[in-house]
């Protein structure tokens, strides 16, 4: 539910089923939900001693506390498989849908730029063609697409100068990338040194400082935070 649109919320307290299942999003959601949870109990059960049922609870809820940023946990997920570890990693970015409670680039973004790079790749093969990126039967603007564009850019460059500063301190490179991975999408745990079950107390003092402003970017999104740093912004 955290993860989730409200007005997914709405159209099923209004009995809408057409409106539910006519949602793109919502529906990528659950299958990236569903099929990843599904994924790493599979992997869990053959690469450990877990039983299957077990393997089964663990996926689903970690998976889920993870792609809604939750933070929850009840197995320390950096001493699973390196395969587990990176499925984990990348689940910090995805996030839920758009206008929910939960952190990360969000669904409907990830979609709108996989879409866009298919339509790109059709085009080397019919240049002339039209090909607009689609969502709900809508078409995206080229601007909407293009900013999107910028987001992502500028997500991975934040997260990228967040684990380059977070190497000052001696952390590996997994630490690094994954905690800050876990600060922007307000997860909380990442991976390595400060994986579940750890904490940042012993953290350096300049270190907690860049977390907590990465945290506070997640929180109220990248492009909002770029908005104080410029000047027009406190013109009339």
């Amino acid at each position: 539910f955290g993860g989730t649109n409200p007005t997914i919320f709405y159209f099923a307290y209004k009995r809408n089923a057409r409106k539910i299942a006519g949602n793109n999003e919502f529906g990528i959601y659950l299958i990236v939900a569903v099929s990843v949870s599904l994924l790493v109990a599979f992997i869990l059960a053959i690469s450990s001693d877990i039983p299957v049922f077990r393997a089964l609870q663990a996926g689903f809820f970690h998976v889920v506390s993870v792609i809604t940023t939750t933070g929850y946990y009840t197995m320390d997920w950096s001493k699973w498989t390196y395969l587990l570890s990176m499925i984990v990693f990348i689940l910090m970015f995805a996030g839920g849908m758009a206008g929910s409670a939960s952190g990360g680039i969000k669904i409907i973004r990830l979609m709108i730029i996989v879409r866009n790079i298919r339509n790109e790749t059709r085009r080397l093969i019919h240049p002339e063609a039209y090909l607009p990126v689609r969502i709900d039967k809508k078409i995206v603007q080229p601007n909407i697409v293009y900013n999107l564009l910028i987001f992502m850019i500028l997500y991975f460059m934040t997260v990228s100068a967040g684990a380059f500063m977070l190497s000052f301190f001696g952390y590996d490179i997994i630490t690094s990338f994954s905690t800050t991975a876990s600060m922007l999408a307000n997860i909380g745990p990442g991976i390595g040194t400060f994986g579940p079950f750890s904490d940042y107390s012993g953290l350096h003092a300049a270190a907690k400082w860049i977390l907590s402003l990465l945290m506070l970017t997640g929180r109220l999104e990248l492009f909002a935070v770029i908005i104080l740093f410029t000047g027009n912004f406190y013109k009339k």
